[in-house]
């Protein structure tokens, strides 16, 4: 641990002391090495630029599909906690959701009717074991709109 003299009061302080003792003066930082400069100012763009010129990864139509259905029992998802008493408390069954596509238009937009199983807390704080309809469509804009939404049990 060494010392340096405070700027401000001439006292010795610790360089890891982050003021003076004696005056409450900010101790001084150790500057930023040039080289680290250097550095940012050269990598960080070519990060950057090296990012943008990747060429984008194109799905087929079926991967489409697939990732619109995701997307859509995401939003049921969504849709179905606004619904809860205790939003915080939805365990959603991943495994057992049930996704139909109804009407698939282009630039994924569609209609998909979803069965989504959960486990909730109901009024009384009791988890509770439940099944959910919900249908959702999503225009070519990429808004998604909620059609309705039952609980099944």
């Amino acid at each position: 641990m060494a010392l340096i003299t405070c700027k401000e009061c001439s006292t010795q302080i610790s360089t890891q002391a982050k003021r003076c003792p004696a005056c409450g003066a900010k101790a001084p930082r150790k500057p930023i090495p040039k080289w680290a400069v250097i550095t940012n100012l050269i990598l960080w763009p070519f990060i950057i630029l090296t990012c943008s010129l990747m060429p984008k990864q194109h799905l087929t139509p079926e991967e489409e599909l697939q990732d619109a259905a995701r997307r859509a029992a995401y939003q049921c998802e969504y849709y179905i906690k606004q619904a809860l008493n205790d939003p915080g408390s939805a365990e959603f069954d991943e495994s057992n959701i049930r996704i139909a596509t109804e009407i698939k238009g282009s630039n994924g937009s569609g209609r998909w009717a979803i069965t989504v199983p959960l486990r909730a807390k109901n009024r009384f704080n009791a988890m509770v074991y439940g099944v959910y309809f919900c249908r959702v469509s999503k225009n070519e804009k990429d808004e998604w709109q909620m059609l309705n939404l039952n609980p099944m049990s």
